[in-house]
């Protein structure tokens, strides 16, 4: 990490990139607003660890990312190839405690195409999510897949 002395200025007027957005919060509350463009979020701590659970943790916000950047990238890649697909669940989790080292994507698909076709797209959508991408190559990260017929229903 670099720590600029003396950052250029930002100034309100200007307008935000594609990739950014503004943070900000007031005194020593742990709840963090963040903005772009028209929309606004919250990342806050839970109660137990002396927040206000207005909204995810920061690692939980991440874990959403990747996961909504994920199946995303997996159904655009499914339709440019016409692959049929009719619901994709996925759940992202990370190791319980301090700092992330392991996250691991489970991906359930329910689709007529076979798992070997699955299996291709899921690495053709991994290669377009850029939000994998931030991940440190430190950080053990697997996906999961499972395939269901597209008429069956979760168990």
């Amino acid at each position: 990490m670099e720590i600029v002395k003396e950052p250029a200025p930002v100034h309100e007027a200007e307008a935000l990139s594609k990739r950014e957005v503004r943070a900000s919060v007031e005194g020593f509350k742990h709840t963090v607003t963040i903005e772009r463009g028209a929309h606004r979020w919250m990342l806050d701590q839970p109660v137990s660890a002396s927040g206000s659970d207005l909204g995810p943790t920061p690692v939980n916000a991440f874990l959403g990312a990747l996961g909504g950047c994920m199946l995303i990238t997996l159904q655009l890649v499914a339709e440019r190839r016409a692959v049929p697909l009719r619901k994709i669940e996925g759940r992202v989790v990370a190791n319980a405690e301090r700092q992330v080292e392991s996250v691991r994507l489970e991906l359930d698909v329910w689709s007529a195409a076979s798992r070997e076709r699955w299996e291709e797209l899921v690495e053709r959508a991994e290669r377009g999510c850029y939000v994998s991408r931030v991940l440190k190559p430190t950080i053990n990260y697997q996906v999961c897949l499972r395939v269901h017929p597209a008429d069956s229903r979760r168990p």
